[in-house]
C-alpha cells in the first residue's frame, strides 16, 4: 500500500482528524452561537441562511481537520542559541543552486559501468555535461590542494588506483558554487566482482571530518546533503534512522563550534514516508544546540 494512503488510514491519524475537526467544529458554532444570544440582530443574520450555516461550519472544520493531517514534506528547526538551523525536505540534491556534498567509495573513480547509478555519476552528467575529465581535474586539484596523495593500489586493475581513507573530502568549485564529494564507503573487490561497503561507524567518522573539512570550507554559508548511506553505500540502516545519524553527528560537532548557517538534508520523493516526517518532527523538536 501506498505510504501516503497509508498515512491517512492510520488509527493515531483519524484520532487526529477527528479531535481538529470537532474543536474546530466547536470553536466555530461558539463564535456564531454566543454572539447570537446576546445581539438579536446578529441572530437574525445568522438565521437568515438557515442550514447554510450548519453545513459551512461542517465544511470549514473538515478542511481545517484535513490540513493538519496533510503529509508534512519539509520540517525546519532554527537553533537560537547557536545561530543555525536544520531543514528536512523532499526534493532532488541536484535541484539545488547553492553549495551541497554528495558521498563517494573510497577511490573518486568517475568511470561507470552503469550510468546515473550513484550519486556521483549523476553529478557527472548533470552538473558537469558528463564531462569526466573535467570532473578529475579538479578532485585532483582539491588533492593536491591539501597534500593529500592517497595510498596506491596496484590490485585495482579498473579505474582509480588511489585509494583514500573514509571523510576525505573534495572540494569541486562550480561557477559561485561548492560542490562536496567525501569518501563515506569503501570499495571492495570480491569473485571478481566490485561493490562498495559502509556501516554505522565509517559513516560517523566520515561525517565528522566533513563537518571539520566545511566548516572553514563553507564560510558558513547553508549546505544541502542528501540521505548518506543509503545508496550504494549500503549501510543497513533505515531511513529516518540514517537521517537521525546525520542530525545528530551534526548537532555534537556544532556544539563546539559553528559548521554552518542551515543544514539541509534532502530526501528524495521515492524515498519519503509521511511517518518518517512526523517522527523526525518529534525528534528534531527534542534536541538542542
Amino acid at each position: 500500500m501506498n505510504s501516503k494512503l497509508k498515512h491517512y488510514i492510520r488509527k493515531d491519524t483519524i484520532i487526529i482528524f477527528f479531535s481538529v475537526f470537532l474543536f474546530s467544529f466547536g470553536t466555530i458554532w461558539l463564535f456564531i452561537e454566543f454572539p447570537s444570544s446576546v445581539n438579536s440582530s446578529i441572530k437574525g443574520f445568522f438565521e437568515k441562511f438557515g442550514n447554510l450555516t450548519l453545513i459551512f461550519s461542517i465544511i470549514i472544520s473538515f478542511f481545517v481537520g484535513l490540513i493538519r493531517i496533510y503529509p508534512k514534506k519539509k520540517l525546519n528547526r532554527k537553533f537560537i542559541a547557536s545561530n543555525t538551523s536544520i531543514e528536512i525536505f523532499v526534493g532532488d540534491i541536484f535541484d539545488e543552486k547553492g553549495n551541497f556534498a554528495i558521498g563517494s567509495s573510497n577511490y573518486f573513480d568517475t568511470n561507470f559501468e552503469i550510468a546515473n547509478l550513484s550519486l556521483k555519476s549523476q553529478l557527472i552528467n548533470r552538473c558537469f555535461n558528463s564531462d569526466t575529465t573535467d570532473v578529475d581535474r579538479l578532485i585532483e586539484q582539491s588533492l593536491t590542494e591539501q597534500c593529500i596523495a592517497g595510498e596506491i593500489d596496484l590490485s585495482k586493475t579498473i579505474g582509480k588506483q588511489q585509494k583514500f581513507p573514509i571523510g576525505t573530502t573534495v572540494r569541486l568549485n562550480q561557477n559561485n558554487r561548492q560542490i562536496y564529494v567525501f569518501v563515506i564507503s569503501e570499495l571492495l573487490f570480491e569473485d571478481g566482482r566490485k561493490h562498495t561497503s559502509s556501516n554505522p561507524e565509517l559513516l560517523n567518522i566520515a561525517l565528522s571530518k566533513f563537518w571539520s573539512f566545511v566548516k572553514t570550507e563553507n564560510r558558513m554559508r547553508e549546505i544541502a546533503i542528501p540521505v548518506l548511506g543509503s545508496g550504494l553505500a549500503r549501510i543497513n540502516l533505515s531511513y529516518r534512522l540514517l537521517i537521525q545519524m546525520i542530525i545528530l553527528s551534526f548537532v555534537t560537532y556544532s556544539k563546539s563550534t559553528r559548521i554552518t548557517e542551515k543544514l539541509k538534508i534532502v530526501v528524495h520523493e521515492k524515498d519519503y514516508n509521511p511517518e518518517d516526517f512526523e517522527e523526525l518532527n518529534r525528534f528534531l523538536k527534542s534536541i538542542e544546540i
